[in-house]
């Protein structure tokens, strides 16, 4: 009876480990074992004449009849196999030959997950009048983790159709959130800190300070009839943090002091703060752990320093009234 050859070394240092894993494993072992064996124990598992020479190891090239073992393997340090075939064939014909694929040379890489996509939610804020009665509905998209604006930014009329039927965005009242007092209901000489858009009042008003915001952009600022409405009150301007938010206040600033305001001051972000930083940014940490005192501290600690008239008359300009010759509406402002 004719016994099979025994195992060459490299058979063993393969088969060895196989087994073990079997033994440990059960039925499963041995796809286990195959799924996680590197480049070279692949390689070698195809090639039973190979032997090792020195670091690397050598055996017949399966893309011609070799009869002397001209086929170079070396392991990198990265753990791909590096093939070479001193008769000339190439490394492609070489691992079609032994019916692998190149990929069989490499390291398998844990499957990357594709990012998410941002997750977005569409907001709408509700305008009213000093009665309550609602105007408008200022409506965006913004990313559900920052709560900034990602997307369209568009008006809707109360009955749901797009547009503001012809209204200008300078005659809209000034947006209070549904959680704030209205400005009718607060005493004269109540602090009421005016923000750029309705996310940052929304998030004063979750502090339980008074605050309003404009609706209209930073390009323009509402007319004299709607800033009236905050002449009695101890106005308290909070910019964006970029050129165009100054400015906005700026102009509003000098507006509210024509029109009789007493009080006007300007509140001066952190000096590290980012571009566009307003209050909602300034609040987000406190939301987030439901810390309503120290997101009021952390507002009362920001620096404020009443208005003065810049040199830039252009930041004094006269805003006409509602009364005044009306201009183009701005419906999907």
């Amino acid at each position: 009876m004719n016994l099979p050859p025994p195992p060459s070394d490299t058979a063993t240092r393969l088969l060895v480990p196989v087994q073990e894993a079997i033994e440990q494993l059960g039925d499963g072992g041995a796809a286990v074992t195959v799924a996680t064996a590197s480049p070279l124990d692949r390689l070698l598992a195809a090639l039973p004449d190979a032997r090792r020479d020195g670091l690397s190891f050598k055996a017949r090239c399966p893309s011609h009849e070799d009869r002397i073992a001209s086929l170079g393997i070396r392991e990198a340090q990265d753990g791909r196999v590096l093939l070479r075939c001193r008769a000339g064939c190439q490394t492609e014909a070489v691992v079609a030959a032994l019916g692998l694929e190149m990929a069989d040379l490499f390291v398998s890489r844990p499957a990357t997950a594709a990012p998410k996509p941002a997750r977005t939610q569409e907001v709408r804020h509700p305008v009213r009048d000093l009665d309550g009665t609602v105007v408008a509905v200022h409506c965006r998209v913004v990313g559900v983790a920052t709560g900034k604006k990602v997307g369209a930014v568009w008006w809707a009329q109360p009955d749901g159709v797009r547009g503001l039927n012809g209204t200008r965005v300078e005659e809209l009242p000034l947006f209070v959130p549904e959680k704030a007092a209205r400005l009718a209901e607060l005493e004269d000489g109540t602090a009421v800190i005016l923000t750029e858009g309705e996310p940052a009042a929304v998030a004063l008003a979750w502090c339980g300070l008074a605050a309003a915001a404009t609706v209209t952009g930073a390009a323009t600022i509402p007319c004299d009839d709607v800033l009236h409405g905050l002449v009695r009150f101890g106005v308290q301007l909070w910019p964006d943090n970029d050129d165009p938010g100054r400015e906005h206040m700026q102009r509003i600033a000098a507006r509210l002091v024509a029109l009789g305001c007493p009080s006007v001051e300007l509140i001066e972000p952190p000096a590290d703060a980012p571009r566009g930083w307003d209050a909602a940014d300034c609040l987000r940490p406190f939301a987030g752990r439901k810390d309503q005192l120290g997101g009021c501290a952390a507002v009362a600690a920001l620096p404020r320093h009443p208005w003065s008239a810049p040199e830039d008359v252009h930041a004094q300009a006269w805003i006409p009234s509602v009364d005044a010759t009306p201009r183009a509406s701005s419906d999907d402002r």
